[in-house]
């Protein structure tokens, strides 16, 4: 009983995760669009590379071969 329990919130996590990726993608495509509106091309490629930017730290944070 207990191991199911456990298994059950370890998928529910794995889904709210899934989520919350959706959720910043949303995000992130609304930010986009908004430095289009107001600053144009250069706007939307000032974001793209700065969100990029942040995207490669952030993985290069997490990666799993670091102590």
């Amino acid at each position: 009983m207990k191991k199911q329990q456990t298994h059950s919130l370890m998928e529910m996590i794995s889904y709210t995760s899934i989520d919350f990726t959706l959720d910043i993608l949303l995000i992130g495509l609304a930010l986009l669009w908004l430095a289009y509106i107001v600053l144009g091309w250069s706007g939307l490629m000032l974001v793209s590379a700065l969100s990029l930017g942040g995207y490669m730290l952030y993985q290069y944070a997490n990666r799993s071969d670091h102590p």
